[in-house]
């Protein structure tokens, strides 16, 4: 018959059972480092689409500052065209009260009514009819 040492058998389990433990350590911690590792690779990705996100704002930001001083250059443009259109409107305008009042000294009937309608042409359109309708009503 064969003799079964059962302090040997427990030894033996027990040796057989460490073993498999170590290897599923071994699987654990070879699994736990190849996550780490997917971890790290899709953070250092991150890291990059950020680095490339923050450069791409950059370029938006200094293209929106070039845009913001072209249409500021061209308001300027725009304020510097109207002073000068109204300074120029307001000499024709006084330069034709100077000829109005010349007549007049003259008594330069024409004259004065020549001047006059030049004066009445720097007025709105609509603000010349408005002034006839009204003399009509009168």
């Amino acid at each position: 018959m064969i003799q079964i040492n059962i302090a040997e058998t427990l030894t033996m389990f027990f040796q057989i059972g460490l073993v498999a433990g170590l290897f599923f350590l071994v699987g654990v911690i070879l699994h736990t480092r190849a996550k780490v590792l997917s971890i790290k690779k899709e953070l250092d990705l991150s890291r990059l689409e950020s680095a490339m996100l923050l450069s791409e704002i950059d370029k938006l930001v200094d293209e929106a500052s070039v845009l913001k001083m072209e249409s500021s250059d061209g308001f300027v443009k725009f304020l510097s065209d109207s002073r000068d259109w109204a300074f120029g409107f307001i000499d024709d305008v006084q330069e034709t009260i100077r000829s109005m009042q010349i007549g007049m000294a003259s008594m330069d009937s024409q004259k004065v009514l020549e001047e006059f309608n030049k004066l009445l042409k720097y007025l709105p359109e609509d603000k010349i009819r408005n002034e006839k309708q009204g003399d009509a009503n009168e």
